[in-house]
């Protein structure tokens, strides 16, 4: 798997700054460098060149690239989790109206509609009828 270091100055991205900057991507590698600031996974771009202005131009390009590419990464590993999500969303509200299904069963089946019996006795006959089916 490649670390962070090496996806900075990954053919992709070199690439991508190459396209912008107008440089080759064998010249944009052999003028870059990644290093480590802290342990805090922070670091520089250092992009060497005659002209200063294009040495900073490269780099902050390569950073922008870098961002962008991490950014997109990031929304697509999101739209993964999220279509999962709602795969398992839509599995969840079909068990539930399954269960509703049956439960309407249970109640025609097995609670009397006649007017003369308490709600205290049908809670009761209800629940030993749960109690039976499980």
């Amino acid at each position: 798997m490649e670390s962070e270091f090496d996806q900075v100055l990954s053919d992709v991205i070199l690439e991508i700054v190459s396209e912008k900057t107008e440089e080759s991507v064998d010249s944009l590698r052999q003028a870059m460098s990644v290093s480590e600031i802290d342990s805090e996974f922070r670091f520089e771009i250092t992009a060497r060149h005659e002209s200063r202005a294009r040495a900073v131009l490269i780099a902050n390009t390569t950073a922008e690239a870098y961002i962008e590419l991490r950014r997109q990464r990031a929304i697509r590993k999101s739209e993964v989790a999220l279509k999962a999500l709602d795969e398992e969303l839509k599995k969840q509200g079909e068990l539930v109206q399954r269960r509703r299904k049956a439960l309407a069963v249970l109640i025609q089946n097995y609670l009397p509609t006649s007017p003369d019996i308490s709600n205290a006795t049908l809670l009761e006959k209800s629940k030993s009828k749960l109690v039976e089916l499980k």
